[in-house]
């Protein structure tokens, strides 16, 4: 009976310290966009405050997720249903798309990387501004997206890619749209 109130008390023991560093690391308490470097045109475009970028969305298509970062009021739903038009029609206003994919399985906390091809746990981003054209190429080529909690209602984490014109980080916490 001691070794099993013994044992009992250790798995106890583990287990609240692993959930209690878990909980510790969960999700961030806002969205921001830390970081973003841009090309010509996304420069001409401008400018752009990156402490309005506060705003955050996501909606699945399938089994991928769109997570929308923007400074204006851009449904995740209307961009993955129309990935190639830009969202945003103003001066300085932008949305930053990060899609997340897990092949066919269910998107889950973990670490997305856009050197992971054919849908294994990775991530594609676009940059839309109010440019002629609609959504523009930002393709992150590599760093990692780490989400950190996803449920039926919300997902969050953290990001820290390069692109060819430069680094773009941040962290968000975005309601998930029902969509259809």
């Amino acid at each position: 009976m001691r070794r099993l109130h013994r044992s009992l008390s250790i798995c106890f023991f583990v287990f609240f310290a692993l959930c209690s560093t878990a909980y510790s690391e969960g999700c961030p308490d806002s969205t921001k966009l830390n970081e973003l470097n841009g090309w010509d045109k996304f420069k001409e475009s401008g400018p752009y405050d990156l402490g309005t970028v506060n705003k955050a969305t996501a909606a699945f298509v399938g089994k991928r997720m769109h997570i929308i970062l923007s400074n204006s009021d851009v449904a995740a739903k209307d961009v993955a249903s129309n990935i190639t038009q830009s969202q945003v029609e103003g001066k300085g206003q932008l949305a930053l798309d990060i899609l997340l994919s897990n092949s066919s399985k269910p998107l889950v906390v973990g670490t997305y990387s856009p050197k992971n091809r054919f849908g294994k746990m990775s991530v594609k981003t676009t940059l839309m501004i109010p440019v002629e054209g609609g959504a523009s190429g930002l393709s992150a080529n590599d760093g990692e997206v780490k989400v950190e909690s996803v449920s039926d209602e919300q997902v969050c984490g953290t990001f820290a890619l390069s692109t060819p014109y430069g680094p773009v980080s941040g962290q968000f916490v975005a309601p998930i749209e029902k969509v259809g």
